[in-house]
């Protein structure tokens, strides 16, 4: 899996994931760590509820998925 930034024209299907954040701590994008999350982000560093969202939206053969731990930069008042 990688976060992608599609351009203004991008098209495809994509799902999102509501879940309340709690008090876990898991990874996720940072302006540390976007370039690295650009390239690739190893699945099972991810809580066991985002890689069963991940195997769902695979099965219905979805390309993009949103995850807002690591589609809105977690560090970034612009973001």
């Amino acid at each position: 899996m990688r976060l992608f930034e599609p351009s203004a024209d991008a098209l495809g299907r994509y799902m999102c994931l509501s879940y309340c954040w709690g008090g876990a701590s898991f990874v996720r994008t940072t302006t540390a760590n976007l370039h690295e999350h650009l390239h690739g982000i190893e699945l099972n560093t991810l809580p066991q509820v985002f890689r069963d969202f991940i195997v769902v939206a695979r099965w219905f053969q979805v390309q993009f998925v949103w995850i807002d731990a690591f589609c809105i930069i977690q560090d970034s008042d612009k973001d």
